[in-house]
């Protein structure tokens, strides 16, 4: 603790780019629900509760959080009083992006894989 303690600028930068994932992850979710037909809540209910249902995500008891996060969400939005079938909808759509994202870096990943592996090799 005390590493961090003598580099508050780094600190602050870690705790921003946290806020800004945060915020992103939240943003994201809420334009998936704005897509889907139906009542759509409010942003400041989805700051309220994507994180607690993205936290219950995190728990590593399926590949992913796959099935505990969109339970979740379900759950947290049916108490909220902003529940329905489009949560579901959400979070598959959430998760598609999450897809698209990812295989956007693979393909990144590859393409400089080669390039890489010959710079370690001195090539």
């Amino acid at each position: 603790m005390d590493a961090y303690a003598s580099q508050p600028a780094t600190l602050a930068l870690a705790a921003s780019l946290a806020v800004v994932g945060h915020v992103g992850f939240v943003s994201s979710l809420w334009f998936a629900r704005s897509a889907l037909v139906g009542a759509q809540p409010a942003l400041s209910v989805h700051f309220m509760i994507a994180p607690l249902g993205l936290l219950v995500g995190a728990i590593p008891l399926t590949p992913g959080g796959l099935g505990l996060a969109e339970g979740a969400m379900q759950a947290l939005f049916d108490y909220a009083g902003a529940g329905g079938a489009t949560v579901l909808l959400m979070m598959l759509a959430f998760r598609a992006m999450q897809v698209i994202v990812s295989l956007v870096g693979l393909c990144y990943y590859v393409a400089v894989c080669r390039d890489v592996q010959a710079a370690a090799r001195g090539e």
